[in-house]
């Protein structure tokens, strides 16, 4: 039996961004609050990545949890990852089809990853384009990549494409942050699946 079920595959399009809006919210303290809340579900995500980590290397302690939340930059969390389920899978006999669950949660989690960073990473900012109001929207700040050394023309977008590769409101974010609820809950449903189905090796 699989160790997941009713996970989107693949990945990518399931993460791919919210198209951009040409109205934004008259109120950005919604934007504000929305941030907040989706950092807040992104955080248990990496806790219960932190929790697989530690169980894949067999930790009797948290200590592998802080050591896991002290990598920095996601390549490097999920070389990480790959490297503890490498022994980890070869020792306990995971089963091909329960592997393959594995990748593709970590493929979401990286996917996912990128989404995160624009929420974590943006600006609130308020348009008004000739002289008619746009709202605000949470965009790149100018002094990331995301955003566009110029302006430059979209097809169908008075915006000239100002605000670089993403132009989010609140309800977008919300949108990405049940994601990330999601996301938590699948590698739960993992975490829980996989402790049942293989024990710890004998040493």
């Amino acid at each position: 039996m699989s160790l997941l079920t009713d996970v989107p595959s693949p990945a990518r399009p399931y993460w791919e961004a919210p198209p951009k809006s040409r109205v934004g919210d008259t109120d950005p303290t919604q934007i504000y609050l929305n941030v907040g809340v989706a950092l807040s579900n992104w955080a248990n995500v990496e806790g219960i990545f932190a929790m697989l980590f530690t169980l894949f290397i067999d930790a009797r302690t948290r200590g592998a949890a802080r050591v896991f939340g002290s990598i920095g930059g996601l390549m490097g969390k999920v070389d990480a990852l790959k490297a503890a389920t490498g022994a980890a899978f070869f020792q306990r006999g995971v089963s091909l089809e329960d592997g393959k669950d594995w990748n593709l949660l970590l493929e979401h989690y990286r996917e996912a990853t990128s989404r995160r960073n624009e929420i974590a990473h943006g600006m609130v900012m308020g348009y008004r384009i000739e002289d008619e109001e746009r709202g605000s929207f949470l965009v790149p700040a100018y002094n990331t990549k995301k955003s566009n050394p110029f302006w430059m023309n979209e097809a169908a977008d008075d915006f000239l494409d100002r605000v670089g590769q993403y132009r989010y409101t609140s309800g977008d974010i919300a949108y990405l942050s049940n994601k990330f609820r999601e996301l938590r809950d699948w590698a739960v449903r993992f975490h829980i699946a996989y402790s049942a189905k293989y024990s710890a090796p004998t040493p």
